[in-house]
């Protein structure tokens, strides 16, 4: 059973502002030390026993920036979505990933090591529908946000 989640940030942001890209990296590493952790739990003797010590649970996760159209649809039941073609490569990201890999299209290369010391290991060219080919990597290595960059200031009056 395969379930997709799409997570989006920074709809609010203007400008040049990415410190919500690197937020959701960071929150996505976070989600696969969760996963570790939860599947080390089912290898215990207690799944083994009731049959389930060779289950896991398994994330891949398709990434990408850039502009999106929003809004509310439906009438009866009304939804927020997002979509356009951000959203799509986002998708063809994941469908085209690795399980346990942060997938993305070059260009955020360009954009997320411009000023963090974030890593990618090249993956190979992509047919993107729509897109045509397009050439992708992997993040293999995103250093902690420093703990004054992940808390909020306080500020006293």
């Amino acid at each position: 059973m395969v379930s997709v989640y799409m997570a989006a940030s920074g709809l609010e942001s203007q400008g040049q502002d990415i410190d919500h890209l690197l937020d959701l990296i960071d929150f996505v590493q976070e989600m696969f030390q969760v996963m570790e952790a939860l599947n080390a739990q089912f290898r215990n003797d207690d799944f083994i026993e009731f049959g389930m010590g060779d289950f896991s649970f398994q994330l891949k996760v398709g990434f990408n920036y850039g502009p999106v159209t929003s809004g509310v649809v439906g009438s009866r039941k009304m939804l927020y979505d997002i979509w356009g073609d951000t959203v799509n490569v986002a998708s063809r990201m994941n469908t085209t990933g690795h399980v346990g890999k942060i997938h993305m299209p070059e260009t955020c290369l360009e954009k997320l090591r411009a000023d963090f010391n974030v890593r990618f290991e090249r993956y190979k060219e992509v047919i993107v529908k729509g897109k045509g080919a397009m050439r992708t990597v992997f993040v293999s290595h995103f250093p902690p946000l420093p703990l004054s960059a992940t808390l909020p200031t306080q500020t006293t009056m």
